[in-house]
């Protein structure tokens, strides 16, 4: 069950990489009311489940996708919010892109999407609507941004899907 309050898409989506699962849960209001969504979701996501003694690229610390509620009604509003804990300071980092994602991540009906764990071969999610998929992404392993976006695109065959991805010099950090 989703909640609908304009501006928002209804849920977080937790997405455990070693296990290949993935969890959709309805978004709480109160975490509505205090944090109003991006960047203030994703510090209080953040905040709730990082592990303070753990290293900060160790699997079980979260990397938190999170849109505000003005994703999707402009396309100047439409941030993506990246959330983790800092691998430079060890506390609280984050960066915001533009671009579409964070509006069709809106559309599918996701206000966060929380990642854990690590994959034991590359793998890319392909997340439509409710449907939550783990696909190998060996062949993209080593190209550039530009590439891999090109070949997704053409894999799942719909030209309108929207991509958030790194390029080799992430493929590295460890």
């Amino acid at each position: 069950m989703t909640i609908e309050i304009p501006g928002y898409g209804g849920s977080i989506l937790y997405i455990d990489l070693s296990m290949k699962s993935s969890k959709k849960v309805t978004l709480d209001p109160e975490l509505i009311r205090k944090f109003i969504g991006g960047r203030g979701f994703g510090s209080k996501l953040l905040y709730d489940l990082v592990d303070p003694d753990a290293p900060p690229l160790a699997p079980q610390q979260p990397l938190i996708f999170a849109t505000g509620p003005l994703a999707d009604l402009a396309l100047s509003a439409s941030r993506l919010n990246i959330m983790a804990k800092s691998p430079m300071t060890g506390i609280h980092g984050d960066s915001n892109v533009g671009g579409l994602f964070a509006m069709e991540m809106k559309r599918a009906g996701y206000d966060a999407i929380v990642f854990r764990g690590a994959s034991n071969k590359p793998t890319y999610i392909w997340i439509q609507d409710d449907s939550v998929e783990f696909r190998d992404a060996t062949h993209l392993w080593g190209k550039t941004v530009m590439e891999a976006t090109d070949e997704l695109i053409r894999e799942v065959g719909d030209r309108e899907a929207h991509v958030a991805c790194i390029g080799p010099a992430g493929e590295t950090c460890s």
